[in-house]
């Protein structure tokens, strides 16, 4: 029966997503060879977030 269980019935469908973000931080041109990631290699660069309009 359709009243024991816990059912969700969407009522509107988005078949995409929207996604903002701000291109506040730089990396290097050529990988580290070792490297871990964004915490290793980017930083924040302060020209990009200067030609921000906030």
């Amino acid at each position: 029966m359709i009243r024991t269980g816990r059912y969700w019935v969407p009522h509107w469908y988005k078949p995409s997503h929207w996604l903002a973000y701000w291109d506040v931080f730089s990396r290097p041109a050529t990988k580290p060879r070792y490297a871990r990631g964004v915490p290793d290699t980017w930083w924040y660069d302060r020209d990009k977030a200067a030609k921000l309009d906030l």
